[in-house]
């Protein structure tokens, strides 16, 4: 690639230092991501079949990306993530209410999803601190939008030390006092702009797998 390439490319990302470039194509290379044609000097973008095939994916639920979502890439795929797991959380849900006779509509056409940094730390595998900071840096780039949420519980200061004393570890982390009232911090409400879309071509059919 030449460097003029290169150059362009370091400016449509805002990577100021091109050993950035560098460093992630020796990346890409090496996970065989991309392939070089040493020969002719030409850079090969391997399929995104073809990498499900490389990474033993899973998943076949994929978000929608634009060229402008390069620029802020690690945010957009912390969103895309955060997205997923509130269409699986979904997607159990509704199953679970079809089972038992009620209605799963609202839930499909929801825009939002009650979403607990437990649940999110336990898909993503990693701790719970560590998915707040991708939380926080998706709604900055404004992949999501975060509300949080509270319950009053219409108790004073001086229920402190009972609830401290007699209530589940998870409800004494999560009280806080307001206007001298005691509130208990729920999970986050998250509204997303991600368009999630499944990907009916990397379901590679059993026969062909066996090959």
């Amino acid at each position: 690639m030449s460097l003029e390439l290169q150059a362009e490319v370091c400016k449509a990302l805002k990577w100021r230092d091109r050993r950035t470039f560098t460093t992630n194509l020796q990346w890409l290379l090496q996970h065989h991501w991309v392939t070089i044609n040493t020969k002719r000097q030409l850079l090969r973008l391997v399929s995104f079949q073809q990498l499900h095939k490389i990474v033993r994916g899973r998943i076949f639920t994929g978000s929608k990306m634009g060229a402008e979502d390069f620029k802020t890439f690690r945010p957009f795929l912390y969103a895309s993530v955060i997205c997923w797991a509130v269409f699986a959380k979904r997607k159990h849900k509704t199953m679970l209410e079809r089972k038992e006779g009620h209605s799963a509509k609202s839930i499909a056409c929801s825009l939002q999803s009650d979403m607990p940094n437990r649940y999110l730390a336990k898909i993503i595998g990693n701790d719970q601190s560590t998915v707040s900071r991708y939380k926080q840096a998706a709604q900055k780039a404004r992949y999501i939008f975060i509300t949080e949420q509270s319950q009053n519980l219409h108790l004073s200061i001086k229920h402190i030390p009972m609830i401290q004393k007699y209530a589940p570890e998870d409800v004494r982390h999560s009280i806080f006092l307001k206007n001298n009232n005691i509130y208990i911090r729920k999970s986050d409400l998250i509204s997303s702009r991600i368009q999630l879309t499944y990907l009916r071509h990397l379901r590679v059919p059993q026969k062909v797998q066996q090959l």
